[in-house]
């Protein structure tokens, strides 16, 4: 019997994985995730739906701080907090190419729990 990590990663190399790797590669461009959204609903599968979830939070995170950034006080804040999303995009990136499914550190698992009704 195979196991399914291995079924997942034969998936991502076929010719509809490749499809998979750009859903997830996508899913972490900012307003892009709406394309690999639309792309997701051809080829629905688990790899897909955690990558589109995993970018859709890192833009709601960026939403959220275009508003902090207004704030007079602690408007300087959300320069770091840029500057993490930019890094965890990155993360997210490289590992949905390498056909890895790995949360995104610090806020990974907090956004599969509150997005875990969206497919």
């Amino acid at each position: 019997m195979e196991n399914i990590d291995e079924k997942d990663m034969e998936s991502t190399e076929t010719s509809s994985g490749t499809d998979s790797k750009a859903v997830g590669i996508l899913s972490y461009i900012g307003l892009l995730w709406i394309v690999a959204y639309i792309l997701y609903g051809k080829n629905k599968t688990e790899y897909n739906t955690f990558h589109i979830r995993q970018g859709l939070g890192l833009f709601i995170l960026a939403i959220g701080n275009m508003i902090i950034s207004k704030l007079p006080v602690i408007g300087f804040i959300s320069l770091f907090i840029y500057i993490a999303i930019f890094i965890f995009a990155i993360m997210g990136i490289l590992g949905a190419a390498k056909g890895e499914q790995k949360e995104l550190p610090l806020i990974g698992t907090f956004i599969n729990d509150n997005l875990k009704n969206f497919k």
